[in-house]
Formats: structure tokens, sequence, C-alpha cells
């Protein structure tokens, strides 16, 4: 475990080593610290003059970078090239720990998707399922897809009651999606009356067997569809991620083309 001070002292050890006095006056002006830099007394004088003292100067402006938590100027810094290439030479896990995180798209997907379902769904309880999906990001896969079922069930439900159905907890999953889509009109049998909405037809279609694979899925390896001890199938964690980042998708999708919603 790396600690903030071992990380001041990497990053200044490389900033010493390699930063010279043009790259220190881009670095002043790019992120407002030309006051810290130009106008100090020793800093770029003992820079050029080779002083001894110079590794203290830059020791101190990196303490006030941390100190700040001016997280845009760190990230600045380590994002030079000089600067990066010293850090993984000479302090690779102060680096890991100094490099910003990439985003995981799969995890800003499912992000989005549960806000979005929460912006949309006012008439459904998600509590239940948003927290069971949620548990995709703390490594349980069955806990992923059978939360992500129940979601997609619960608002294919909801559309139906909306538009006047009734007993639909006694349809099964596919008739279920198949009743929704077609409320939707994003089933039929009639000729489409351009090439757009026949693709739009195709993409649909191919949505609703997203879905009812999702639910196929879940009965062979999720939660919620009780299995004797043993006899569950694995599902590995990356592809039950993309499964409920998938199925909140298309569950935020379907409320969109609610006109009842």
């Amino acid at each position: 475990m790396v600690d903030e001070g071992e990380l001041i002292l990497a990053l200044a050890d490389a900033l010493t080593s390699v930063m010279g006095e043009s790259e220190w006056k881009r670095f002043g002006v790019a992120q407002k610290y030309s006051a810290e830099i130009e106008h100090h007394p020793r800093f770029l004088r003992s820079l050029s003059w080779g002083d001894s003292d110079y590794g203290g100067h830059v020791l101190d402006l990196v303490r006030v970078l941390f100190e700040r938590e001016d997280t845009e100027a760190i990230e600045y810094l380590v994002a030079l090239p000089e600067v990066m290439d010293w850090l993984k030479r000479n302090r690779p896990a102060a680096l890991k720990h100094l490099q910003p995180e990439e985003n995981d798209p799969l995890v800003d997907a499912i992000s989005g998707g549960l806000e979005e379902v929460h912006q949309l769904a006012s008439a459904i309880d998600l509590g239940e399922y948003t927290t069971r999906i949620k548990g995709a990001m703390v490594g349980d896969p069955r806990l992923a897809l059978g939360g992500t079922k129940e979601l997609v069930e619960a608002v294919m439900r909801t559309i139906l009651e909306r538009h006047g159905h009734t007993d639909v907890e006694k349809l099964d999953f596919t008739p279920l999606a198949s009743a929704c889509f077609n409320e939707l009109a994003l089933s039929s049998s009639e000729k489409p009356a351009t090439k757009v909405e026949a693709l739009t037809r195709k993409i649909a279609s191919r949505a609703k067997d997203i879905l009812i694979a999702i639910n196929e899925l879940r009965n062979e390896a999720g939660t919620g569809h009780g299995k004797a001890s043993g006899k569950a199938h694995s599902i590995d964690q990356a592809d039950a991620e993309m499964i409920a980042a998938v199925g909140m998708i298309l569950a935020a999708w379907l409320m969109r083309r609610d006109p009842l919603g």
C-alpha cells in the first residue's frame, strides 16, 4: 500500500530529475501556479545553477498540490511523457496510484442505466432491483442476473398495466415480452413504410430476443429461480456486468417508448 507521503516523494523526485525551466513555466501558466514558480526567489534560480536546494523547492510545491487536493495539476504533471517514463522505471507502484483511474465503460453503462431508470420509473419501486444489480459490482454475478431479469420484468408488467392489461402477473416472461413489445408498436406484421422503420423493427426484435435470453440465462445461472445446491451454473463476472448494463438500457428504452409513461 502506497501512502500519500510516498506519492509526494515519488512525484517530487521525478520532477526534480526531468523538469526543465520551460516545462515548469508551461505548467505554471496552464495550471495557474506561475506565482509559486516564476516569482519564487529560488525555484528557477536553483534549477538554473544546479543548487542543492532545488529538490527541496520542488518537494514544497508538490506538497502544496496535495494539500490543496489539486488533482488536475497533479495529473497534468504525471501525464508529461518524461515524468511518466521516470515513474514507470523508478516508482511503478506510485505511478499506478498517481495516474487517473480510467472509467470502465461497463460501469458507466450500469451507472447511467440505473440513473435513467430511476428518473423514468416513478411508478415502480426499484430499490430491490437496483440493490441486486449493484451486486454485479462487488463480485456477485448471479445476483446481477437475477436483479436484471426482475427489473426488466417489473418494467414490462408496469407498462402493460398502464395500458389496461389485466392479469399480467400470470404471464410467463416470453409472452409478457411479446405483449409489451406489441403494445408499444415495436412488433408488427405490416410491411414497414421505410427502410429506417424496417431496420428499427429488426433491432427491436433483437432487443426482445436479448431480454428473453436474459431470462433464460437467469434460470440457469442467476438467483431467484431455485436450484439444488451445486446445480446452478457459473457465469463470468464481466459477462454478468455486460448483461446488467444491457438489461437496464433496454428497460429505460421501453419506458421511453411508452406514451403513458
